[in-house]
């Protein structure tokens, strides 16, 4: 049976990634230069602020002014930013509803989907700065998408209310009169720079290119991608197509629309060689309607609360200088599996250093790990494609199938259905040859159908050489054995000689469920049956349940060093120090041991490079340590009011963080002639940007 390529698990663990710590310990001495921070991905920056959803970005030429649909209450309106000033202001009224903002290349007319006299949808224009509505389409159809042609043609689309038929209308500002140039399945036109050419979303996932010369297509880009394609749009030269794909069942209703989650892709169009989509953006930032600038790409997003329009660089999240070895140091350390796909994407479809098959895969498991079936579905279909010999995978497809379904019924909905369902994918899989991939696949069917003993007794004579097969009979059996999970993992899973990464994160799942009293026995026990790292980690279980016991300092200061010295040993073992650390902030933290954290957390940064992709996780971590701290002391009277500014502080040196220096100035104001001065210190050092006095000042 061919084994399922490594995706390490170990992230799971997500050392100090979304853990609210307590304190650090007050006067750091770690300190980080400013021009260290370009170690991760690149960071978008919000334009717009909720709380209600702002959505569909359009810029001027000279970027002074962002234009948007805000939905407020239901209602819909036209917004404007200038850029300049942070100022916005409504274009349209609350009276009625308007959306999808396309401005002319003079940047003085709006074109818009108006809901005033038609409920289906008018295409309206309008002045920036009369805002006289005049309306051009014709009432009782659904007109929506505009797009300039240059300053006197406008295009849009006309279409019946299924949407399945639609035709792509021209309508002349200056003749007032329009003509159909083409009719189909379609949606979201875009004109390239060079008004030649068009681009729109045909049937499924086609964009199309159509020349409006000879009004015929061009092209048609095929996106080889899970879910659905959105609206696409050239870039401002003309070489790339900036689109949006849907790919994850965000809201669980087994459809993959334009409701869920997506990440921003972008095509090389400048050639007529094959190419591959290289993704943006990460999926856990969930953007979509991508509007390419001379400067930025302006996209609307959805990971900090409401819809938002952000911007970030034309080339993406991933920095453009990352070669090979920061993209698998980068996907080595990631905290998301979303982030994990992102660099896989970039290694096959940019540098071309994974092969399909690989990244297939790879991508698969991922989705996977991240109980997101669908589209691990679409990667299993092209799988068994290419090997309709691997029984493992057609296994894995039949379960895939059924779990997206089971997750759905606590809904309540079609439970006879999901019984018929049941029964058919048995009989699927009944056609299987007889495997351990096909026996786990039919207990899941059982543990889906409420046979919990059938489910139960399948799995345990099982044993997996695999990555995939390890971690999905270890979800079966954390779902279906409860209490015995842990002597499940001793005996099937961390008895199997894997890969370290794999041991790891098994291990990770055992101590997990490790009571909450004396783990000496059970530890103990565990050791005489794996090997190095985990025996150290192991030990260092023991270690953080002894410390944090302990009262006088001498004995703290006994295990501390025991830890310490543990590190010294691991420090080469990336995976062994991740967990190490990420084990005893979570036994410290939820022993309220803060100061004893701060402890770790320190010795943490202090053993990673500065260089290190790592390093940016670890700095964060603090950065949400010296808060938590500095909140926790902020409305103390006296001496230890003392302690929540020298928390900001040790968070402005460490992170340059707007938070900090806004709290810290308040709590210093009426020191203002030293705080400059350690401003002006700070600055020169360069461990804070210049800017960041300004906005003090300011």
């Amino acid at each position: 049976m061919t084994k399922l390529k490594s995706e390490t698990k170990g992230m799971k663990n997500k050392a100090l990634a979304g853990l609210s710590l307590l304190a650090l310990s007050f006067g750091l001495s770690m300190s980080l230069r400013a021009e260290d921070k370009a170690q991760s991905l690149l960071p978008l920056k919000r334009m717009t602020v909720g709380p209600y959803d702002n959505f569909q970005a359009t810029v001027d030429e000279a970027e002074a002014f962002l234009y948007y649909t805000r939905s407020e209450n239901l209602s819909s309106q036209i917004m404007r930013l200038n850029l300049k000033t942070g100022l916005n202001d409504a274009i349209t009224t609350k009276d009625a509803d308007a959306k999808t903002p396309a401005l002319s290349p003079d940047g003085k007319v709006l074109a818009i989907n108006y809901f005033k006299n038609d409920a289906k949808g008018d295409i309206c224009l309008m002045s920036v700065d009369e805002k006289e509505i005049n309306c051009i389409s014709k009432r009782g159809v659904v007109d929506h998408s505009p797009v300039w042609l240059g300053n006197d043609r406008l295009a849009y689309i006309s279409s019946d209310d299924s949407g399945r038929q639609s035709q792509l209308q021209v309508y002349t500002v200056s003749k007032k009169a329009s003509e159909v140039i083409y009719k189909g399945e379609l949606y979201a036109p875009d004109l390239s720079p060079d008004g030649k050419t068009l681009v729109f979303k045909g049937r499924k996932n086609e964009l199309v290119l159509y020349d409006l010369g000879s009004r015929k297509i061009l092209r048609t880009l095929l996106v080889n991608l899970p879910g659905l394609t959105g609206p696409s749009r050239f870039s401002a030269d003309g070489r790339y197509l900036y689109f949006a794909q849907y790919m994850l069942d965000s809201n669980r209703d087994l459809t993959i629309d334009g409701r869920d989650a997506a990440a921003i892709y972008r095509y090389d169009v400048s050639t007529t060689s094959s190419v591959k989509p290289i993704q943006i953006t990460s999926l856990d930032q969930n953007c979509s309607f991508p509007y390419p600038s001379k400067q930025f790409l302006y996209m609307t997003c959805a990971f900090e609360g409401a819809l938002d329009i952000y911007r970030g660089p034309l080339n993406g999240t991933v920095p453009a200088a990352w070669g090979f070895e920061d993209l698998e140091e980068g996907h080595k350390v990631a905290r998301s599996y979303s982030d994990r796909i992102l660099f896989l994407n970039h290694l096959h479809s940019r540098l071309f250093k994974l092969s399909d098959d690989d990244y297939d895969e790879r991508v698969m498991q991922n989705f996977v790990y991240s109980s997101e079936f669908l589209p691990a579905i679409f990667y299993i279909d092209n799988m068994i494609a290419k090997k309709p010999a691997r029984d493992d995978l057609k296994a894995w497809q039949i379960l895939f199938n059924a779990y997206s379904r089971w997750e759905v019924l606590p809904q309540k909905r079609n439970l006879g259905a999901f019984a018929e369902f049941i029964r058919d994918q048995r009989t699927l899989l009944s056609a299987l040859p007889k495997s351990d991939y096909r026996t786990l696949a039919d207990a899941y069917l059982d543990f889906f159908s409420n046979q919990f003993a059938a489910a139960e007794t399948k799995i345990q004579n099982l044993q997996f050489p695999d990555d995939m097969g390890l971690y999905l009979h270890s979800r079966l059996a954390k779902l279906s054995l409860k209490d015995r999970y842990s002597k499940f993992l001793e005996n099937r899973v961390l008895a199997v000689d894997g890969t370290e990464e794999n041991r790891l994160y098994f291990l990770s799942l055992w101590l997990s469920e490790l009571p909450d009293k004396d783990p000496t026995a059970l530890v103990n026990a565990l050791k005489a049956k794996v090997k190095a790292p985990s025996i150290e980690l192991l030990d260092n279980e023991l270690d953080l349940y002894k410390l944090v016991q302990s009262q006088e300092k001498k004995d703290i200061l006994v295990h501390y060093r025991s830890i310490v010295n543990r590190v010294k040993r691991l420090k080469d073992d990336y995976f062994a120090m991740r967990l190490l650390f990420n084990r005893s902030i979570v036994v410290l933290y939820k022993n309220k041991r803060s100061r004893d954290m701060a402890d770790i957390v320190s010795l943490w940064l202090s053993y990673l490079q500065r260089e290190s992709k790592e390093f940016p996780y670890a700095v964060e971590a603090m950065r949400q340590n010296s808060l938590d701290l500095a909140y926790q002391f902020y409305h103390s009277k006296g001496p230890e009011k003392n302690f929540a500014i020298g928390a900001f502080f040790d968070s402005i040196r460490i992170s340059d963080d707007l938070e900090s220096h806004f709290q810290h100035t308040l709590l210093n104001f009426d020191k203002w002639p030293e705080l400059t001065k350690n401003y002006d210190t700070m600055i020169s050092q360069g461990l804070i940007k210049a800017e960041s006095k300004v906005f003090i000042e300011t």
